[in-house]
Order: C-alpha cells, then sequence, then structure tokens
C-alpha cells in the first residue's frame, strides 16, 4: 500500500487523563532503534516570547503502526508536560530522554519555546533539515537551509505531493485562525 492511501488515526488530546495514556503508550515503546516520534510545534510567534499551542505528533513504531496526536497546550498548559503515567514518566521526561528518538523539522523555534516556557531541555533530537543541509555536496551549497516544502518535492511522486500538500493544508485549518482555525 502507497503512502498516498494509507490513512493514520489521530487523536485529540485536551486533558491530564489523555496526556498520561499517551504518555503510557510512547514510554511502552521506549528503545526502538529508529526514530519513532515525529514533532511538530505551532503557536503565534512561536519562541521564547511566543506562544506554545498544538503539538503535532506523528508516533510511528513500526510501519502500519502509526498513530498522529493533536496535543492541545494552550488547554493544557503544563500539565501537558507534568500529567504522569503508571510509571511516574511525564512528557516532559520522554522530550528530555535521549534514549527516546525525536524527528523534528528545523527544531530552533520549538526547542526555544519549550525550554523558555516549561524548562524542557529537548534531547535525542534528529533535524531533518540539518540533515538535509548537511547531505549537499559542496560548502556553498549549505549555506541556507531549506524549508520543508522544497525538502519535501523532490523526495515525493505527483500524487505523494498532492495527498502531502492535502493533509499539510486541512491540518493547518484546525489551528490557524487565518486559515478558519480558532
Amino acid at each position: 500500500m502507497s503512502s498516498s492511501s494509507r490513512s493514520i488515526t489521530t487523536e485529540f488530546i485536551d486533558t491530564p487523563e489523555g496526556i498520561s495514556a499517551f504518555v503510557e503508550h510512547i514510554a511502552s515503546q521506549k528503545g526502538t532503534a529508529q526514530p519513532f516520534l515525529y514533532l511538530d510545534l505551532e503557536g503565534t510567534r512561536l519562541s521564547q516570547d511566543g506562544t506554545i499551542s498544538l503539538l503535532t505528533v506523528l508516533f510511528a513504531p513500526g510501519p502500519s503502526r502509526e498513530r498522529s496526536y493533536l496535543i492541545d497546550i494552550e488547554a493544557l498548559q503544563h500539565s501537558a508536560f507534568t500529567a504522569i503515567d503508571s510509571r511516574g514518566t511525564t512528557l516532559k521526561d520522554i522530550l528530555e530522554d535521549p534514549n527516546i528518538l525525536k524527528v523534528f523539522f528545523d527544531v530552533r523555534n520549538d526547542s526555544d519555546a519549550l525550554y523558555a516556557h516549561y524548562r524542557i531541555k529537548l534531547n535525542g533530537i534528529r533535524d531533518v533539515q540539518l540533515m538535509e543541509s548537511a547531505s549537499r555536496t559542496t560548502t556553498y551549497q549549505r549555506r541556507l537551509v531549506s524549508g520543508l516544502a522544497k525538502c519535501i518535492e523532490g523526495t515525493l511522486t505527483g500524487q505523494e505531493k498532492i495527498h502531502w500538500k492535502r493533509s499539510k493544508d486541512d491540518g493547518e485549518r484546525l489551528w490557524n485562525p487565518e486559515k478558519g482555525g480558532p
């Protein structure tokens, strides 16, 4: 089955109990050899001077087991990162654990905002933007980083690009007031 026809279940989390269940599920997968958490933060002027509204997580412990989560940071505030599971683990613990691999695209503002607002020191991070830049053949080509769309364009087929763009637009309409979101 191609990635453009696969459906991924999405769960919206806006309670401390939902965070605890999410953390329990993620923590139970600790030790996976390859990256399995793909994350992105959204907010207003995302940085130490802005706000964090939403954390999107793609949990991918293996083929055909992907699940996505939208975590309402605006509603949960600190409890998003301090709610504990049955083992005493928090989302903050997961984000700071060097043994749980996490993938971001351009982690700079996300990291800045998480530390400034919640004292989270990200660890175990793979930055796709940085990896893409490092893969270029000359120093001159590495002078500037590319945006997500440019990095993705060269790797997808026509149908995959259409599906990716549609999914990205659908997700943005969930949170961005300029696109109809709250």
